[in-house]
């Protein structure tokens, strides 16, 4: 299945993540066959992951922040969605660090990337 969008959540990640490029090829994946039932699980995963992070924004919690970017970080690379893995795991390393206000920003992307993302499905 082709995902329609890919292109703009790649556009938008690279807007907020210094070297997309560079640092996506750790995660790129050419094996990736994307099935509808796997999608809609990493639709669900992804939504209840943001819904966690969005709770832990005020007051913030970055353990929770962490956790939840770990596993969005894992389902990109599954997906073969580098641009999201890397996001998260940018995210990751901010939260580690406790930097909120960059997390935050990072964290408003990675809900855009979402919102295209599921654009490309519907549209697919």
């Amino acid at each position: 299945m082709q995902l329609r969008n890919q292109t703009k959540c790649e556009a938008l990640v690279d807007s907020l993540v210094e070297d997309l490029e560079e640092k996506s090829r750790l995660y790129r994946r050419s094996d990736i066959r994307l099935d509808k039932e796997l999608l809609d699980l990493f639709v669900v995963q992804l939504d209840e992951n943001l819904s966690k992070m969005k709770t832990a924004c005020n007051p913030f919690i970055p353990e929770t922040f962490k956790e939840e970017a770990h596993s969005i970080r894992g389902m990109g690379g599954l997906l073969g969605c580098p641009e999201l893995s890397v996001l998260a795991s940018e995210i990751e390393s901010l939260a580690v660090d406790g930097d909120k206000a960059h997390c935050l920003i990072l964290f408003d992307g990675l809900q855009k990337w979402q919102t295209l993302f599921l654009q490309g499905l519907k549209s697919a």
